[in-house]
């Protein structure tokens, strides 16, 4: 599954399948069969045809009307390798990153993060012209130099959406996209665009 607003982007494969199935379900349905899963491991069944989507949660249904046109090439979006890449400790990043989203909220948001392989940290500034500047960092493998600026509000949602002990943050230059990944589980990757800083 893949979902985008155009600034973000994020993918979980879910299970393997022997054939491709595309469908452009709507959010708001999604939102609704979120609603209809309880906590517990429940089995969803899905059946489609050209226009709809049925959703089978027990004996609850939910019936969708499809978007029509074609989704973005996703393997075109998801860069192969990176450059300049971060191990860290997801929860450091995470205090981090609600620091330095504080000083920038004037700003929209908007933090630099910075991989230094010599310090060997992954270090994020922001700016506010009222409470001055914030620099915080955190240690960790790190291969290769760069900076990149980034909205924090949608950091901070990729890190609440990982939940394994550590993240691999990676990017390759200011104008490309990042990415985040538990180093455990492949199978979720987060894409953010930089902002132009």
């Amino acid at each position: 599954m893949v979902a985008t607003d155009s600034y973000r982007l994020a993918e979980k494969m879910l299970t393997k399948s022997n054939q491709t199935v595309s469908l452009l379900v709507p959010a708001s349905a999604l939102q609704d069969l979120l609603r209809i899963i309880s906590d517990e491991e429940e089995e969803v069944s899905i059946t489609h045809d050209d226009q709809q989507v049925l959703f089978k949660v027990g004996d609850v249904e939910l019936v969708a009307r499809l978007i029509e046109g074609k989704y973005p090439e996703v393997r075109k979006l998801i860069p192969a390798e990176f450059s300049v890449t971060a191990l860290v400790k997801r929860s450091e990043l995470l205090n981090i990153t609600k620091v330095s989203s504080l000083f920038a909220r004037e700003s929209a948001g908007s933090i630099t993060l910075q991989v230094d392989s010599q310090e060997k940290n992954l270090s994020i500034r922001s700016i506010a012209s009222q409470l001055g500047e914030n620099t915080a960092a955190t240690s960790g493998k790190i291969q290769g130099d760069g900076s990149i600026t980034l909205n924090s509000r949608y950091l901070l949602d990729s890190l609440h959406a990982l939940t394994g002990e550590e993240v691999v943050f990676g990017f390759n230059g200011k104008l490309e996209p990042s990415a985040i990944r538990d180093p455990a589980d492949p199978s979720y990757t987060h894409i953010i665009m930089p902002l132009k800083s």
